[in-house]
């Protein structure tokens, strides 16, 4: 019996480390997907502002000649 306890209690002990590992891993997954996320909000409103320059200027060229 001792062995087949040892056994029961290794395997749920092996669960338990697989769990702690992967909700680790799913929380480094999290944080680096919401810097990404982050980053790709500021390159987004950098474009946009880029192409509100670029039309502003188009027009004050048309308005100007």
């Amino acid at each position: 019996m001792a062995k087949k306890e040892k056994l029961e209690k290794d395997y749920i002990d092996f669960n338990i480390n697989i769990e702690r590992i992967a909700e680790s891993e799913i929380k480094n997954i999290q944080q680096e997907t919401n810097l990404i996320r982050d980053e790709a909000q500021k390159i987004g409103t950098a474009v946009e502002l880029a192409q509100k320059d670029k039309e502003s200027n188009r027009i004050r060229k048309k308005v100007n000649t």
